[in-house]
């Protein structure tokens, strides 16, 4: 009775390992991946590039924000033309970046 349990402890426990790498954006590994990919684009030119960062062990502890809005403030865009992520992975440590391009968003000077 406790073999049959145990079995069907290991074979839920083997199904629920398999299918988390299902519910995340990009591919994962447990050891070491470094990935990169698209997330959004349209047309117009990007000439300036911001990025925003998350880091931590995902389902345990992650920390940062790494939000469109807060990558755009990073580097003073006015609109994201481009919207890309990267994320390096090192025995479950996760660095997750949102990489945002578009037009430098000119504030004027003060008057005086």
């Amino acid at each position: 009775m406790l073999g049959n349990r145990m079995k069907a402890a290991m074979f839920l426990f083997s199904v629920l390992v398999l299918l988390s790498g299902c519910s995340t954006l990009p591919p994962g590994g447990v050891l070491y991946s470094n990935t990169a990919g698209p997330i959004y684009a349209t047309d117009r030119s990007p000439n300036k590039k911001g990025k925003s960062c998350a880091s931590g062990i995902p389902g345990l502890i992650m920390f940062g924000d790494a939000s469109i809005r807060k990558a755009m403030q990073n580097a003073n865009l006015g609109r994201a033309a481009v919207v890309d992520y990267e994320q390096t992975t090192v025995l479950s440590f996760t660095k997750y970046c949102t990489v945002v391009y578009g037009p430098r968003f000119d504030i004027p000077p003060p008057e005086e």
